[in-house]
């Protein structure tokens, strides 16, 4: 398949992405869904969204080249840039090589670093609408979630969920995680995710009300993210990359109607143009060429990934 141009109109990209993550098997209850029926980008916007994707992917690509991936400081090739690169349908030729420099792991014992590179390859995958190699996605499923933290685990169970993987006991542990003194944005989202998974594997269909629990983590965090226009979140919670994602998983959860009842407390109906608008505003030109996000921690390379899955999941029709 060709690759979508990257001047097309936002909406015309945007339904590509909906059609192709449905054709590669997604299940209608998981949680990463390139399809919504919630209020889109506005053209301008979604136009912008797309060129910010486009600048920084080109960055991307330039920090590996003349390879597919760039390296880490220790040599070791890092595959998670690669999971943002592709247009949905048009798998990057990086994405095939993070898929293979993560399976060339398979036989190895797997820590932290091992486990969210899986993770990224297969959230690369399920965004390009590609299937990754079953033995990958078996040993994902296999992995000790448990030693992540709650985003890094809600991050490999989403992506798991978007090739079937049967992660129900691994999202009843994240939901029955305790909950830290001074639990962050991204960490709540991730428990929010956690239990939205378990009301639709137990419960009713997925566009029906959620379950108290997930609508009070869903409150949680609807009064903390920045989303800028008035609401400026808590500024012990600043925004960035990784909350920004699972807060856009939660929020793309919850039936229409919810976010449309300002008395429910939630996000509010626009929240997609406005949480794509506050990641273009952080988005970093410097040095001069080179776009990217950063985190707290200084993780680039991570930062930018997921921003840009952000913007993706944003950018949903």
């Amino acid at each position: 398949m060709k690759r979508i141009p990257t001047n097309a109109p936002s909406f015309v990209r945007g339904a590509a992405a909906a059609l192709a993550l449905a054709a590669c098997g997604a299940s209608a209850a998981a949680l990463l869904s390139l399809r919504s029926d919630q209020a889109g980008l506005p053209e301008s916007i979604g136009r912008e969204t797309f060129a910010s994707i486009d600048r920084a992917c080109d960055s991307l690509r330039a920090a590996a080249a003349p390879a597919l991936l760039p390296a880490r400081p220790d040599g070791a090739p890092d595959p998670r840039p690669a999971a943002a690169l592709s247009d949905p349908g048009a798998p990057d030729p990086a994405l095939g090589a993070a898929l293979s420099a993560v399976a060339a792991t398979l036989e190895r014992p797997w820590g932290p670093r091992e486990t969210e590179d899986a993770a990224f390859a297969l959230l690369g995958a399920a965004f390009a609408a590609t299937n990754p190699p079953p033995a990958l996605v078996a040993r994902l499923a296999r992995a000790r979630l448990d030693a992540l933290p709650p985003a890094s685990a809600a991050l490999a169970l989403v992506a798991l969920d978007a090739f079937g993987a049967d992660t129900a006991a691994a999202w009843d542990r994240l939901a029955e995680r305790p909950v830290p003194a001074a639990p962050g944005l991204a960490g709540v989202a991730a428990a929010g995710l956690a239990r939205q998974a378990r009301a639709r594997r137990r419960g009713p269909a997925p566009d029906a009300a959620p379950p108290p629990d997930v609508l009070a983590h869903a409150r949680w965090v609807a009064a903390r993210l920045d989303l800028g226009y008035g609401r400026t979140g808590d500024p012990a919670h600043p925004l960035d990359p990784e909350n920004a994602f699972l807060a856009a998983l939660l929020a793309s959860s919850l039936p229409r109607r919810l976010l449309a009842d300002p008395a429910a407390g939630l996000f509010p109906y626009d929240w997609r143009n406005h949480l794509a608008d506050r990641l273009l505003s952080l988005q970093l030109a410097d040095p001069p060429g080179t776009y990217r996000w950063t985190e707290p921690d200084g993780d680039d390379a991570r930062a930018t990934a997921l921003a840009i899955l952000a913007l993706r999941l944003l950018a949903a029709p």
